[in-house]
């Protein structure tokens, strides 16, 4: 059926981190924890498609700021730091997918309690990062690169239904090559229903690599953490 979503999400768990290329020759470590974001929030519309099967346009961000001190002589993007230099970093990660939900068993799935999915996809990850040094000769000066991951994926998932007002829901989708980006995306929710009305809670986990093969530093994070969110139906 048709519907609109909005979700509230806390990644607190995981942060993106910065990693040397395949590519970089700096003797120089390029690793650096980048900080942990609070909050991300969301959206989600779905439209019905031929037989039982939906839509998903989806899209969700979220950001962090911070300051540490390098635990070690690093460089960053061609900026030579020593240990205990001040590090000012900030980041949005953006994302956005295009979703195919396809029920593969039962079908149709008419009073069937436990429903099988696959998912067919392209998702679209965008991550801003910067970072500054207020301490050196030019405080003023920032460095970064913006990173884009983007790939058609596939996944496999499942509904469980034990009666009209409530139901779990879970997925499990992504693609990956040997040393190139990467991306996985995993949610598991339960969803009560009043009329036009359902809310949800549960978990939500995300993955992504920018590709290794760059001269300076690529980034990688795992995040995860509660969400939930409300969704109206157009029955």
């Amino acid at each position: 059926m048709l519907s609109i979503s909005v979700f509230y999400w806390r990644p607190d768990h995981g942060h993106p981190q910065y990693e040397p290329g395949t590519l970089s020759t700096s003797t120089v470590s390029q690793h650096l924890d980048l900080p942990t974001a609070s909050r991300a929030t969301g959206a989600v519309i779905t439209f019905p498609t031929k037989g039982f099967n939906r839509l998903e346009l989806g899209y969700w961000q979220t950001y962090a700021s911070g300051s540490i001190r390098a635990p070690e002589p690093l460089n960053l993007f061609g900026a030579n730091l020593k240990k205990g230099d001040l590090i000012a970093t900030n980041y949005k990660i953006r994302n956005i997918r295009l979703t195919w939900n396809y029920l593969t068993y039962p079908v149709p799935a008419f009073d069937a309690k436990l429903r099988i999915k696959t998912f067919w996809e392209a998702q679209y990850t965008h991550v801003v990062p910067y970072s500054s040094f207020p301490e050196s000769s030019d405080p003023t000066a920032t460095v970064g690169n913006k990173q884009s991951v983007i790939w058609p994926g596939a996944g496999i998932g499942f509904e469980y239904v034990p009666s009209k007002r409530f139901r779990m829901e879970g997925h499990l989708s992504g693609m990956a090559f040997p040393g190139r980006s990467r991306y996985a995306d995993a949610e598991v929710t339960l969803v009560g229903t009043i009329g036009h009305v359902e809310i949800f809670g549960g978990g939500k986990a995300f993955h992504f690599r920018s590709s290794p093969k760059v001269p300076d530093s690529y980034i990688e994070a795992t995040i995860l953490g509660p969400m939930a969110g409300i969704r109206w139906v157009f029955k």
